[in-house]
């Protein structure tokens, strides 16, 4: 069976020139996690990518999305977080997070193109960032 890690490998072949790749693995719960770190000094958030069982969890920043599969779409799924990894990682993907006043309420994160999170930025109380850190801002 093919893994996350073998798919974004193939699919990124300069993934090792664009992060750290930590790998922590449970056998005992069928789970795995690989985090991805910045490799360089701009970039402020890891990326995490959790596999248990029958779904599959991806986190960046205040992001995260669960896919769930049976075992007939295990590929597609792989597929699906693969495919938005290597948009963090090129930066065609950002996480932009709006919030009340108090950031403790009411967080909303989602990941934008560049031009759609300008629109979305617009707004009071809302922070990005970016894979390198070319969109990174805060405003509250």
């Amino acid at each position: 069976m093919v893994t996350i890690l073998d798919k974004l490998e193939s699919a990124i072949p300069n993934l090792k020139d664009l992060c750290q790749i930590q790998i922590k693995e449970n056998p005992n719960k069928n789970s795995l996690i690989v985090e991805l770190e910045p490799n360089n000094d701009y970039g402020q958030e890891n990326i995490f990518i959790l596999t248990y069982y029958n779904h599959v969890t991806l986190s960046y920043d205040y992001y995260e999305r669960r896919f769930d599969f049976n075992s007939d779409l295990h590929e597609d799924v792989i597929e699906k977080v693969t495919n938005i990894v290597e948009k963090i990682l090129t930066e065609q993907l950002i996480s932009v997070t709006t919030h009340s006043a108090n950031i403790n309420i009411s967080k909303v994160s989602n990941l934008y193109e560049p031009p759609e999170a300008k629109k979305v930025r617009r707004r009071k109380n809302f922070r990005s960032r970016s894979w390198s850190g070319t969109y990174d801002d805060d405003c509250t």
